[in-house]
Order: structure tokens, then C-alpha cells, then sequence
């Protein structure tokens, strides 16, 4: 039996040893632990320990019969295994790591670092890219853009120089159109310049001093051959042909409004009596208004039909007088005294009103009115 503790003890003084290493470790002790020391001590010393509890069960042990201490050694080797598995649990424990959780935190951290990391280089290529493309693209395009502008600077510059230039001329003409009108010594204005060829009130008629010519005056007074074209018997050669820049000199012409006045009734009253009368709408502006007896015709088109659709064969028109005045608004007003004879019909007395106006550069007839000189009035 003593035989049988002794190598109970040799194969448990390890285990003391690992426990209390363990219990100086951490810093506590079992009570078990403790139990099983004290234990061990008995087993290897052979002698009763001088501690009264210790004492009192080794001299209850030493009185004992046989078959109390099977008993007794029974127990105390399930008391023994027990103690061993507890610390052999309690040991395996402290030696064995779990960094599980750590590891995975870890591991999310540098999944999370290298995400940011693939970011951070896609960033730098996308940099890289739009740096090549900027050096490589864009600054030649600058620099030939830069190349343009000189050029279109440059052209400014001369434009702005012709400028000045073409503004010294009209400062120069503005002057010299000045002095013209003071030499002139009649009211400023174009239109006034017409006004001093017409029968004026005293109050417009100043006296004017000798004019003399211009240096940047050239236009004399048309021909009678630009005139005499207003009388040709083709329907083209009609008084429209007379351009604006002949009613341009009315301003400053004595005569020529009564020269286009003059060559308009010879050319009208010339188809009226000689044709068909189917070019006499050649002479009426579009928008034309005639008055006929009364009746009112709108447009060319009306005008030129009532005018071919007159109920004689043959006419004649005898002219008695013809006065001529320059309105406002740059017009020819026209009045128009003589007799006509229709067929065999004996001569009646008319009056006929024309209004002449520029329209694209060529005068036309706006306005005419026409009455006969009968009058049914009783005596």
C-alpha cells in the first residue's frame, strides 16, 4: 500500500509543481489545488503532519481497520483524478490562445485598406491620363488658338485705324457741307432747298447769295436726253426707269421735279391715247388709288382692268395746263387741266390729280383722281 502511494507521489509531484506555477501566474489558488498539496506532502513524508486537523485524520487512519482504508484509498484516488482533471482543464486554458475575433478584425481592416489603396492608384491614373491628354492636346491647341487671336488682333488693330481714318473723312465732309449751306445762305435741310424753287410765303423767301460751286460737286443738271426717256413709246420705257438718285438733285435742282412731272403726263397721257392701255399699270406703284368719276379702284391689277375696259374706241386727250409742287414726304403732287374727245363726241373739259412717289429706286404713281368737267347744275 505504501508502495502503491509512493508512486502516486512521484507521478503527482509534476502536477504540484505545474499548479503552482499556475497559481503564481494568475494569482489564485484552488481550493482543491491546496487539497491535493497537502495531500501529496502526507504521501511523501510517510509521517503525520504536527497540524491538529491533519493529526486527527492520520491517527483515524493509523486506528482504522483494513477495510476502511480500501475505502478511504478509494476515495481519495477519485478525489485525486478529479483534482487532475480540473487542472489540467484549468491549465489547458491559460495555454491555448483564441485570437479568432482579433484575426478577423484584422483581416476586414486590411481588405478595407486595400480597397482604399486600389481607389487611391485608380485616382493617381486617371490624374496621370488627364495630365498626358492636357500636354499632349490641349497646349497645342492653346498655343495655335494663341496663334489666331495675334492674328485677328492684329486685324482689329487696322480696322480701328480704317475706322479713324473713314471718321476724319465725314468730320471732313460735315464740314465742307457746312460751309456749302452757309454759302448757300437759304434754310438748312434738303427739303428746304426745294421749297426755295416754289412760290413761298414772304417769310421764306430770304435773299440768297451767289452760289458758287462746290469742290465735291459734280452733278449738273440731267440732260434732256435723261428726260426725253421717259417719252419712249416701248411700255418698258416708262417713267419708272427714272432712278432715285435723279430725285437725290431735287434738293438742290431748280427744275428736275418739274421735269419728271412733265415727262409722267406726256408718257401716261401718250399710252392712254396711242395703245391698249395695257401698259398704263407699269406706271401705278402695287398698292395703288385710283378714283375714277367717283369710283374707287384698289391695286394695280383694278387699275389696269378699268383703264382697258373703258367704253370708247378712241381718245384724245388735249392738255391746257399742268402745275407740279414737292409735298413733304419727298412726293410730286400733280394737277392735270385740259379736254378730251371720245370717238366722234364733241371735247369735255377733265381735271386729273397725280401723286408720284419713290419706291425701290423708281418713281411710280400712288394716288390719281379723275373727274369730268360737267356739271349738272340747273341755271
Amino acid at each position: 500500500m505504501e508502495h502503491h502511494r509512493i508512486d502516486r507521489v512521484g507521478i503527482l509531484s509534476p502536477l504540484e509543481e505545474s499548479s503552482a506555477e499556475i497559481s503564481r501566474d494568475s494569482g489564485i489558488v484552488s481550493q482543491s489545488a491546496s487539497s491535493l498539496s497537502m495531500v501529496s506532502e502526507i504521501l511523501s513524508s510517510g509521517t503525520v503532519s504536527q497540524s491538529p486537523s491533519f493529526g486527527a485524520a492520520a491517527n483515524v487512519i493509523l486506528q482504522s481497520p483494513s477495510l476502511d482504508e480500501a475505502a478511504e484509498s478509494g476515495t481519495s484516488e477519485q478525489q485525486e483524478d478529479e483534482v487532475l482533471r480540473n487542472t489540467a482543464v484549468s491549465y489547458s486554458s491559460y495555454i491555448r490562445a483564441t485570437a479568432g475575433e482579433e484575426i478577423m478584425c484584422l483581416e476586414k481592416s486590411l481588405e478595407e485598406m486595400l480597397t482604399r489603396v486600389d481607389e487611391f492608384v485608380g485616382m493617381l491614373d486617371m490624374i496621370r491620363n488627364d495630365t498626358s491628354q492636357i500636354v499632349n492636346e490641349n497646349l497645342p491647341q492653346i498655343q495655335q488658338k494663341s496663334t489666331e487671336m495675334r492674328q485677328i488682333y492684329r486685324r482689329i488693330d487696322k480696322l480701328e485705324a480704317f475706322v479713324k481714318m473713314v471718321a476724319a473723312n465725314v468730320n471732313a465732309m460735315e464740314d465742307q457741307v457746312t460751309q456749302a449751306e452757309g454759302d448757300l445762305g437759304t434754310l438748312p435741310g434738303a427739303f428746304k432747298k426745294i421749297l426755295r424753287t416754289m412760290s413761298t410765303p414772304g417769310f421764306l423767301n430770304k435773299p440768297a447769295s451767289p452760289r458758287r460751286p462746290a469742290a465735291h460737286q459734280h452733278q449738273g443738271i440731267p440732260s434732256e436726253a435723261g428726260t426725253r426717256r421717259l417719252t419712249g413709246s416701248s411700255p418698258r420705257c416708262v417713267f419708272r426707269c427714272l432712278k432715285k438718285s435723279k430725285a437725290s438733285h431735287m434738293a438742290c435742282e431748280k427744275e428736275i421735279w418739274q421735269k419728271i412731272g412733265e415727262g409722267f403726263v406726256r408718257e401716261y397721257y401718250n399710252q392712254f391715247d396711242n395703245t391698249n392701255r395695257m401698259g398704263l399699270g407699269n406706271l401705278y406703284s402695287p398698292d395703288a388709288c385710283l378714283t375714277w368719276e367717283g369710283s374707287p379702284f384698289q391695286g394695280r391689277e383694278a387699275i389696269t382692268g378699268k383703264l382697258v375696259n373703258l367704253p370708247f374706241k378712241r381718245i384724245k386727250h388735249i392738255i391746257t395746263e399742268q402745275d407740279f409742287q414737292p409735298t413733304i414726304d419727298s412726293c410730286i403732287l400733280i394737277m392735270v387741266f385740259g379736254q378730251l374727245q371720245v370717238d366722234e363726241d364733241p371735247p369735255m373739259a377733265f381735271h386729273q390729280v397725280f401723286m408720284l412717289k419713290s419706291q425701290n429706286c423708281a418713281w411710280a404713281c400712288t394716288n390719281d383722281v379723275f373727274r369730268l368737267g360737267i356739271h349738272n347744275i340747273p341755271v
